[in-house]
């Protein structure tokens, strides 16, 4: 039994002008999630996705660095990666991107899934997996399936600029799931209404929980995250979820990733869902002194944590 991670790895460009004008190139998108699933636990993990020639080796070789990391699933492709260019001038910045759009089959997931304890499935690039492929997914997975919403907030011109962009079968791709994440910049494109209390929680997650999803969360940058389940016998509940407070922020890019990374490990040690988020909620926080997946064994401090699971 395995962890499966369905999603793209992105080329990332980070550009910080309030830090100096500091530039990070790295790999990002998916790598962020495995390596943090990789780092919780020793499962064993595989990964789904293409990846353009220019970055193939290099992403195989970041893969390689945990031993407990299937690539497998890793298909190259002709054409140039994915190229996501991010200017930090807010806490989410803004995002220009360039490359060969590589959508992940159903038939590249389908082998992976008889034997898959959790499915991660994360929109890295808008154009990961065609909805229909994500309900394939969800009617074959004998496991969970978990979405991460992300990136499908936004659509993209011909020029390469990221806007935003309310698609019309939003709820669909969010009821395809068992537990699903977005950002509050990403919630609130979909309800059109602030989201921040309990209350504007409730209402937005009541028709994705009625609907047969076990979870919604929102996170929602240095003020925590906002989570609702559904309970037998009581209905639906809502918590906000305080943030750990952090003493440096280097680099929020990939807190997502490692936020559901967390999610997954302790809900499959613990089957408590708020539990699982809070914990969650704290390992994103800790991502934020580090930048790039690379450094992700680098976080202040070990990840707290109530199993034996923690960052090494």
């Amino acid at each position: 039994m395995a962890l499966t991670v369905i999603g793209h790895i992105t080329r990332d460009t980070l550009i910080f002008p309030h830090s100096g004008w500091r530039i990070v190139e790295s790999l990002g998108g998916t790598l962020y999630t495995v390596s943090a699933l990789a780092l919780l636990t020793n499962e064993p993990i595989r990964l789904v996705c293409n990846v353009g020639d220019d970055v193939f080796d290099s992403a195989i070789t970041a893969l390689r660095r945990f031993p407990n990391v299937d690539t497998s699933g890793v298909q190259r492709v002709k054409g140039p990666h994915f190229h996501c260019y991010i200017l930090f001038v807010s806490e989410y910045g803004t995002q220009y991107d360039e490359g060969t759009e590589m959508p992940i089959k159903f038939s590249q997931v389908k082998p992976f899934l008889d034997d898959s304890k959790f499915v991660l499935v994360s929109l890295m690039t808008g154009f990961d997996l065609k909805l229909s492929t994500l309900r394939q997914i969800k009617r074959a997975a004998r496991c969970p399936v978990y979405l991460d919403y992300h990136i499908l907030a936004l659509d993209r011109d011909p020029l390469g600029n990221r806007f935003l962009r309310r698609r019309k079968n939003w709820l669909q791709w969010c009821i395809s799931c068992d537990h699903l994440q977005l950002n509050q910049f990403e919630a609130e494109s979909l309800s059109l209404l602030p989201l921040k209390t309990e209350e504007e929680m409730a209402r937005f997650s009541k028709p994705i929980l009625d609907s047969g999803v076990r979870s919604v969360a929102v996170t929602l940058g240095s003020e925590g995250a906002l989570v609702s389940w559904k309970e037998d016998g009581i209905g639906i509940q809502v918590k906000k979820i305080e943030t750990m407070p952090v003493s440096y922020v280097v680099d929020a890019t990939g807190c997502g990733d490692v936020f559901a990374a967390g999610f997954i490990v302790h809900f499959l040690q613990t089957q408590d869902i708020l539990a699982s988020y809070e914990f969650a909620n704290r390992i994103a926080a800790l991502k934020c002194g580090v930048s790039g997946f690379e450094h992700l064994a680098d976080v202040p401090g070990s990840m707290p944590t109530d199993s034996e699971a923690s960052l090494r």
